[in-house]
């Protein structure tokens, strides 16, 4: 039986005001929860017990897998940060195991990437994947034996620069941007020292530079498939698209398919609508007449488009009113939000239960509800 943990306890603090009503492993992607893509991923490559961790509005998590049966532990602990946890159910793991993120989407080989750990005997494995921009990420650098020798969590631009310098050398792989996708496979030998060096916090920032600075063999596996880090809200709105674009094959998202739009339930459509996909439509979906949707649209269950409104690039959560003559474009809106008639909403995030007024021009960056409550959006840059 091979284990896998999932840690999602992590507060999404770069996704406000989204996070602030909802953990970041159940936010939607085409709606359904980031967390069941991961649980089916590692399902699929053989990892038949899993260990939840959640923290940061973790009922919510625990709901959601016991709801839809999800066979998982998850156990009652309160763990400061991603080592932490481990070293919290460290009773529970033996042998080797897989500890991955909660807020990943992937098409990644774990069978593959257990049975190299196997192979190299190494405390550690780290999945890896070229980037073009290392600056959010793990930067890693490998030796010609992939025995990871230099290890940068989040480098700035003069670490990545003098690194790649100082490991110019045909003995080292520097000529790539191998950046930490969350994915690591451990022995249990890590138990141990999680165990007794309690200063171990965090993989990226102390584990993985204390490992190397002591002498542990950790390697890295090279994978070139589809993963995006869904800490952002633009990578948050390209998982969509990457979705609904066929550039993840792995998943599937419910719904019948019917010329690039995905019916998830009941719709009822109006007179002249132009869908333009790639669209997703969850269930109880009123769209009045005239409305424009489309393309790289997602709207959830329970939601009303008003005549002659365009949405466009955008996700919508459930429970939306979009009134009017509005428009809402490469935006994101949480659940139980109204849009007044005749608003635009444009590179926006909207944030749960928030009011935006009739006549109101909402502006690229802009994020509304940033405080846990209703919030009321009575003019931003008037129309």
């Amino acid at each position: 039986m091979k284990t896998a943990v999932i840690l999602a306890g992590g507060k999404g603090t770069r996704l406000k005001p989204l996070s602030l009503s909802r953990p970041k492993p159940l936010f939607p992607l085409c709606n359904r929860p980031i967390i069941d893509y991961i649980i089916e991923l590692v399902k699929r490559n053989g990892f038949d017990r899993l260990i939840v961790i959640v923290r940061y509005l973790g009922d919510m998590i625990r709901s959601f897998l016991n709801e839809n049966n999800i066979n998982a532990i998850i156990p009652n602990i309160d763990p400061l940060d991603t080592a932490d946890a481990i070293r919290k159910i460290s009773n529970l793991l033996s042998g080797n195991f897989l500890v991955t993120m909660g807020d990943v989407l992937a098409e990644v080989n774990l069978r593959e990437f257990y049975n190299y750990h196997l192979l190299k005997k190494g405390i550690a494995t780290i999945a890896l994947r070229p980037v073009e921009n290392p600056l959010e990420y793990g930067l890693v650098i490998l030796d010609k034996n992939s025995r990871i020798v230099l290890f940068l969590e989040k480098p700035i631009t003069q670490e990545i620069y003098f690194a790649s310098i100082a490991f110019l050398s045909p003995n080292y792989l520097s000529h790539e941007n191998l950046v930490n996708t969350g994915f690591y496979m451990f022995n249990e030998e890590i138990l141990d020292i999680v165990v007794e060096k309690k200063f171990l916090m965090d993989w990226g920032k102390h584990v993985f530079p204390y490992l190397l600075e002591n002498g542990y063999s950790i390697y890295g596996w090279i994978f070139r498939g589809y993963w995006i880090d869904i800490g952002r809200h633009l990578s948050y709105l390209k998982a969509h698209w990457d979705l609904m674009s066929g550039k993840v094959n792995m998943f599937k998202f419910p719904g019948t398919y019917e010329n690039g739009i995905w019916f998830q339930g009941s719709v009822k459509i109006g007179e002249n609508v132009q869908l333009k996909p790639p669209v997703v439509l969850g269930d109880n979906v009123v769209i009045q007449d005239n409305a424009t949707i489309g393309p790289y649209t997602v709207i959830g269950n329970n939601v009303e488009i008003g005549f002659n409104s365009v949405i466009e690039k955008s996700v919508i959560w459930e429970d939306v009113d979009v009134l009017s003559e509005s428009e809402v474009v490469e935006s994101i809106v949480a659940n139980n939000v109204t849009i007044g008639r005749y608003s635009k909403v444009k590179k926006a995030v909207i944030g749960a239960y928030s009011l935006v007024e009739e006549n109101v021009k909402i502006l690229e960056n802009v994020k509304i509800g940033l405080k846990r409550k209703s919030v009321k959006v009575l003019s931003l840059d008037k129309i």
